[in-house]
Protein backbone atom coordinates (compact mmCIF):
# COMPACT_ATOMS: atom_id res chain seq x y z
CA UNK A 1 0.00 0.00 0.00
CA UNK A 2 0.79 3.65 -0.11
CA UNK A 3 2.32 3.77 3.64
CA UNK A 4 4.48 0.53 2.64
CA UNK A 5 5.76 1.84 -0.69
CA UNK A 6 6.75 5.32 1.11
CA UNK A 7 8.52 3.59 3.97
CA UNK A 8 10.83 1.67 1.28
CA UNK A 9 11.53 4.91 -0.65
CA UNK A 10 13.34 5.82 2.44
CA UNK A 11 15.21 2.82 2.95
CA UNK A 12 18.58 3.02 2.11
CA UNK A 13 19.01 -0.86 2.29
CA UNK A 14 15.97 -1.30 0.46
CA UNK A 15 18.26 0.90 -2.15
CA UNK A 16 20.81 -1.32 -2.01
CA UNK A 17 19.16 -4.29 -2.62
CA UNK A 18 16.99 -2.80 -5.59
CA UNK A 19 19.94 -1.49 -7.56
CA UNK A 20 21.74 -4.45 -7.30
CA UNK A 21 19.10 -6.50 -8.99
CA UNK A 22 18.85 -3.38 -11.33
CA UNK A 23 22.38 -3.42 -12.19
CA UNK A 24 22.48 -7.10 -12.68
CA UNK A 25 19.76 -6.99 -15.02
CA UNK A 26 17.54 -9.34 -13.52
CA UNK A 27 13.21 -8.76 -13.65
CA UNK A 28 12.46 -5.69 -11.49
CA UNK A 29 8.55 -5.11 -10.82
CA UNK A 30 7.07 -2.59 -9.24
CA UNK A 31 2.94 -2.32 -8.66
CA UNK A 32 0.96 0.87 -7.62
CA UNK A 33 2.66 3.09 -5.54
CA UNK A 34 5.88 0.93 -5.54
CA UNK A 35 7.71 3.08 -8.12
CA UNK A 36 8.34 5.62 -5.94
CA UNK A 37 11.41 4.09 -4.88
CA UNK A 38 12.64 3.95 -8.36
CA UNK A 39 12.39 7.74 -8.00
CA UNK A 40 14.18 7.76 -4.77
CA UNK A 41 17.01 4.96 -6.57
CA UNK A 42 17.68 7.37 -9.33
CA UNK A 43 16.32 4.34 -11.69
CA UNK A 44 13.57 5.84 -12.99
CA UNK A 45 15.43 8.73 -14.93
CA UNK A 46 14.99 7.85 -18.90
CA UNK A 47 12.78 5.24 -18.24
CA UNK A 48 9.32 4.42 -19.62
CA UNK A 49 6.68 4.02 -16.25
CA UNK A 50 3.26 3.33 -15.34
CA UNK A 51 2.23 3.26 -11.50
CA UNK A 52 -0.90 4.52 -9.57
CA UNK A 53 -2.22 7.58 -11.62
CA UNK A 54 -1.21 10.18 -8.71
CA UNK A 55 2.30 9.21 -9.21
CA UNK A 56 2.68 10.91 -12.42
CA UNK A 57 3.67 14.26 -11.80
CA UNK A 58 6.69 12.36 -9.38
CA UNK A 59 7.67 10.17 -11.93
CA UNK A 60 7.79 13.02 -14.97
CA UNK A 61 9.81 15.10 -12.47
CA UNK A 62 11.73 12.56 -12.02
CA UNK A 63 12.63 12.17 -16.03
CA UNK A 64 10.29 9.43 -16.47
CA UNK A 65 8.00 9.02 -19.01
CA UNK A 66 4.45 8.24 -17.93
CA UNK A 67 2.50 5.76 -19.34
CA UNK A 68 -1.33 5.13 -18.86
CA UNK A 69 -1.58 1.30 -19.70
CA UNK A 70 -1.59 -2.01 -17.35
CA UNK A 71 1.93 -2.93 -17.88
CA UNK A 72 4.71 -1.19 -19.09
CA UNK A 73 8.12 -2.36 -19.45
CA UNK A 74 11.31 -0.43 -20.17
CA UNK A 75 14.44 -2.96 -20.04
CA UNK A 76 14.26 -4.97 -16.69
CA UNK A 77 11.50 -3.10 -15.05
CA UNK A 78 8.09 -4.18 -15.37
CA UNK A 79 5.80 -1.68 -13.48
CA UNK A 80 2.03 -1.87 -13.32
CA UNK A 81 -0.93 0.96 -11.83
CA UNK A 82 -2.72 -1.06 -9.59
CA UNK A 83 -4.35 -4.30 -8.49
CA UNK A 84 -7.30 -4.29 -10.70
CA UNK A 85 -4.01 -5.06 -13.59
CA UNK A 86 -3.15 -7.96 -11.12
CA UNK A 87 -3.36 -10.37 -14.15
CA UNK A 88 -1.54 -8.33 -16.90
CA UNK A 89 1.04 -7.75 -13.52
CA UNK A 90 1.30 -11.39 -12.91
CA UNK A 91 1.61 -12.40 -16.59
CA UNK A 92 5.27 -9.72 -17.90
CA UNK A 93 6.61 -11.01 -14.46
CA UNK A 94 6.09 -14.31 -15.69
CA UNK A 95 7.45 -13.97 -18.63
CA UNK A 96 10.60 -12.38 -17.78
CA UNK A 97 11.47 -15.12 -15.12
CA UNK A 98 10.77 -17.70 -18.13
Amino acid sequence: GTVNADTIRGDAEAHSIINTVYKAGKPLAVICHAPWVLINTGIAKGKKLTAYHSLQTDLENAGADFIDTTVQIDGNLITSRNPDDIDNFVEAIDKALS
